[in-house]
Order: structure tokens, then sequence, then C-alpha cells
């Protein structure tokens, strides 16, 4: 285990010490100072951030040290969210949090602290692989595993895991390209994607749901649980989202040639049938409804008009 773990909970306490004297990277403009209520917080987040890491509870650590370094933009922070990524098998993010702690801390990183980060790159970088993307023509849009990266031209490579992936290009008016490839650690591969020109109209559907958990269909035909992503050709559709115990959400959809759309679905709860008839709020509306009819009703009963002039019955 690199020694930079060994320390994380240790250094934690010096870290928030040091969010309040933070300075900026010499070549960036600083950022506007955090208020004395930003910092509390931030104190807060990375004592539990440090508990969670304790526990085991990684994702739970990195949210809380991104969310300190986010009220802050302390450098310092940068070495703990790393270490988290880097635990978390995200080794692209991790290597680039390395990188901006020691680049934003430039000569205020202690030379003990650089050298551990160092020997934590090193060892990042032994377990992962390179991909060197290149694509033919005009700039195009590029997915790996699903996660757009960005558009062509890219400056560098991407650093994935080793294992299998799978690279799409899309360009407008051109077909899109797949293409999956395989690597192994410490592997360096050059891609080079060509995208030929489309012959055929067609446009592009993203689908997204709200929960996550519902199910997508297209013209009722399903297309699993969501997100999804698509080309289709331009017409209409009907797009729509299930989930048990929601209401099922419904759009029609347009789509025109080349045309790139994101829907989103919002599925709203249905009321929650096993709580006791005496507690529902609908059961004491409709109460509260009777009551005040009855009382309203006593009222004309009782200031009915009533004639002044007797009757003498037979």
């Amino acid at each position: 285990m690199p020694r930079v773990v060994t320390k994380l909970t240790t250094a934690a306490c010096l870290v928030v010490a040091l969010i309040v004297a933070t300075t900026s990277a010499p070549a960036q403009p600083a950022p506007a100072p955090p208020t004395n209520r930003a910092i509390a917080d931030a104190e807060a987040r990375m004592d539990r951030g440090r508990m969670l890491y304790d526990r085991g509870d990684l994702a739970g650590a990195l949210a809380e040290f991104e969310q300190a370094y986010a009220l802050t933009h302390a450098w310092q922070v940068l070495i703990f969210i790393g270490v988290a990524q880097s635990r978390l098998f995200r080794y692209a993010e991790a290597l680039e949090s390395f990188e901006r702690y020691l680049a934003d801390g430039g000569a205020a990183v202690p030379e003990a602290q650089r050298a551990q980060v160092l020997a934590e790159v090193a060892a990042v970088r032994a377990v992962v692989a390179e991909v060197e993307v290149v694509i033919e023509g005009a700039s195009a849009r590029l997915w790996i595993d699903d996660r757009e990266v960005g558009a062509s031209p890219f400056g560098k490579p991407f650093v994935v895991g080793p294992g299998q992936h799978r690279l799409r290009a899309e360009r407008a008016g051109a077909e899109p390209r797949t293409e999956t490839i395989e690597l192994v650690s410490g592997e360096r591969r050059r891609v080079e994607l060509s995208l030929a020109t489309r012959t055929t109209a067609r446009a592009t559907l993203a689908i997204e749901a709200h929960p996550g958990a519902a199910e997508l269909f297209l013209d009722g035909k399903p297309l699993g649980v969501g997100p999804w992503r698509g080309e289709l050709t331009p017409g209409g559709y009907a797009v729509s989202a299930r989930l048990a115990r929601h209401r099922s959400a419904v759009e029609q959809v347009a789509l025109g040639d080349g045309q790139d759309r994101t829907v989103e679905l919002t599925l709203e709860p249905l009321p929650d049938r096993s709580t006791p008839l005496h507690r529902r709020w609908q059961t004491w509306a409709v109460v509260g409804v009777a009551v005040a009819a009855s009382a309203t009703y006593g009222v004309l009963y009782a200031t009915r008009y009533q004639p002044e002039v007797p009757i003498a019955w037979p």
C-alpha cells in the first residue's frame, strides 16, 4: 500500500488547518476567498470524509472531499480526492487530481509529500493503459464506455483501466463508428477512426428517467433501464418510462434529420396504499368537507325563512 494512504487519517487535520491559508496556483488568477461559513463546512466535510474512508466507504469519503474542495479550492484537498479515486479504480480521475495537486501546490508542496504523490502516480500508471484516439476529418464527439470524453482532436491519450473498452465516434452528417478494444496494464495503443458520410437520414435520441431505476420504452418496445441513447430515422416516436409504485410518464417526440435530442421523463410516486384509512390525508379531507357541509346545512336550517302568519289547520 502506498505510504500516502497510511498518512490519510493523520494528515487530514493538517489539510483542514491549511484550508484557511490556501493560496492559488501561481499561473492562474486567485478565486474569491472562501467565507468563514464555507471554511467551517469544509472542515466538517473533511472530518466526515476521513471517518468514511476509515470505515471503507470510499464513495462517501470521495463525495465529502470533493465538496470540501468545491467550497474552498484548497489544493491540499486534492491529494485526498486522488487517493479515494484511485481506490475506487477511477484511475484517470486520480491521475488528474494528483497532477493538479502538484501543479497548484507548486513550491508549497513539502518534498516528502511530493515524493509520496509521485510514487502514487507511478503505482497508478503501472496498472492502467492509455489509448490515443485519432478521428479523421472534421471534429467528432467521442464516447468511451458510454461516457462522453470530448471532441476531436485530442491533446493527449486517454487513461483507462485494463480490460475491454467501447469507443464510439459521432459527427453530424456521418455514420457513427463503434470499435471495441481490449487493453492490458501498461499498454499504450493508437486507434484511428474514420467516419463515412451518411447516406440515409438519421437522428440521435437520448432518454433519461427520474428515478433512474425506471424502465424505458420506445413506441412500446422495451429499451431496458435507462439512461438510453441511440440513432433513429427521423420521425415521430412515443417515449415512455415505467416504475413500480409510480405513475408512468409518456412524451411524444418528433426528430428531424441530424437532430440530437435529449428527453427527460419524471415519474411521480403513487400514494402509499398501505397507510391506514384513518391516517391518510385524503380521508381527513373528505371528513372535513363532510363536516363543513353539515355545519353549513345546520346554519341554513336554523335560519331558513319562517312565515309570520300562523296557519289554522282544519
